[in-house]
């Protein structure tokens, strides 16, 4: 089940999310793969590198599986974050030529009567043309794959996916399976980006990390919406050249090794927005008393529930 909402911050919901279920070929058969995926788009018009992403992604992974049988799920996630990132920076360039004639004609006719600028504008429009950073988008991804043996999972952002098993007993353990690209909490990832050009820069009382092109300064980079919380991320046609990468984290859980068959296991992925006001103990409380039934069994299950372009629970 998913569901997502535009919050009190923003007049736009840059959200999305897929589910979807693809066949890896195995030896001479073929193994179902369930595909779930969180977006969380931030820039001029981030929902659609969200939503772009969320279209793209899961069949660019059937396509690596098919085109190489003996790959890993580490590989293949790589190769499919690599093809969807082109989607989404092609997507952009061509949004870029487009608006460019598209504000050219306006300013040519502009009368004091004209309507204000479309939101891609950023409300202050250069003199001529749309200039790059305008639209220099993009969106977080993370991504479960799971099969009969193991959860697999990629990301490349902010946005997390955490395991909760539950086994005969009651005891419920959390884990979190991904790790997050912000630079204010990695030092290596301000290391990478500053040896790509970056500037990194603490900002405001909490001194979190910013990253800008480091041949601006940071002021001017602000005004030009070309700062960001993050060092992994899809699309950035600009701060894709300043070391913001599109290639994700991997990892895996293996469910073989289980010592209870009981054992139920959920999947919870989300962007910043629940993170930001749920931890691990949250996370426990919440399933311990609304999703569960004292006996272990699930008490809310939604089968085949989807509800698209709708932060992810």
């Amino acid at each position: 089940h998913g569901y997502t909402l535009c919050g009190p911050f923003k007049d736009i919901n840059q959200d999305s999310f897929s589910f979807s279920t693809i066949c890896r070929p195995v030896n001479d058969n073929f193994e179902p793969v369930f595909i779930s995926g969180v977006y969380d788009g931030h820039g001029g018009l981030g929902e659609l590198a969200a939503q772009t992403t969320a279209d793209v992604l899961p069949p660019q992974l059937a396509k690596a599986f098919e085109e190489n049988t003996e790959s890993s799920f580490s590989n293949a996630f790589k190769i499919a974050f690599r093809e969807t990132n082109e989607r989404v920076q092609t997507q952009a360039f061509a949004q870029h030529r487009f608006l460019s004639r598209i504000w050219s004609r306006i300013q040519s006719t502009a009368t004091s009567s004209a309507p204000p600028a479309p939101r891609i504008f950023n409300s202050s429009p250069p003199r001529s043309g749309i200039d790059v950073p305008a639209c220099d988008y993009g969106t977080t991804a993370v991504v479960a794959a799971v099969t009969p043996t193991h959860v697999h999972v990629a990301n490349v952002g902010d946005s997390s996916l955490f395991v909760i098993l539950r086994d005969s007993t009651g005891h419920v353990t959390v884990t979190k399976l991904t790790k997050d690209h912000n630079p204010t909490f990695d030092t290596r990832e301000v290391h990478r980006v500053r040896a790509a050009g970056a500037r990194a820069d603490p900002v405001g009382e909490g001194q979190e990390i910013r990253i800008s092109p480091g041949d601006m300064s940071f002021s001017d980079a602000r005004k030009q919406h070309l700062t960001l919380n993050m060092s992994r991320a899809l699309g950035h046609i600009r701060l894709s050249q300043y070391g913001i990468i599109s290639e994700p984290d991997t990892g895996n859980l293996p469910l073989e090794n289980l010592s209870d068959d009981s054992t139920e296991i959920f999947l919870v992925s989300g962007s910043d927005g629940l993170w930001d006001q749920l931890d691990d103990a949250d996370l426990q409380q919440g399933f311990n008393s609304a999703f569960l039934k004292p006996s272990g069994r699930s008490d809310r299950t939604r089968d085949g529930e989807h509800s698209r372009r709708e932060p992810v629970a």
